[in-house]
């Protein structure tokens, strides 16, 4: 699974891809050599800051927390990035598990 444990809450490492026709996750997938990540695409595009704000909209509203619960910790500049969402480890658990079930 995406997710780590970190004093602040959840840890969900992320492949973003700007620019989509639509906002939606699209499943965990592994590369070589790294960890697990869920893959985003929004379409934002990597301008000022807005796609990633996009991500941090789109996975609050998927766990359905505030948008003040999810904080960028890693990848500004970058499609891997790292969240924190500051919500017990059960539940983004729980909302992972239901997404492999389609439109992951």
């Amino acid at each position: 699974m995406p997710l780590r444990l970190a004093r602040e809450g959840v840890l969900l490492d992320l492949r973003v891809h700007p620019r989509a026709t639509r906002d939606l996750f699209t499943g965990v997938t592994t590369r070589p050599g790294d960890r697990p990540r869920l893959g985003v695409r929004v379409r934002s595009a990597p301008v000022e800051g807005a796609a990633n704000e996009a991500v941090c909209r789109l996975v609050a509203e998927a766990l359905g927390v505030a948008r003040t619960r999810v904080c960028l910790v890693s990848g500004d500049k970058s499609r891997d990035k790292t969240v924190v969402v500051s919500v017990d480890e059960d539940l983004v658990r729980a909302w992972l598990r239901s997404r492999q079930g389609g439109d992951a």
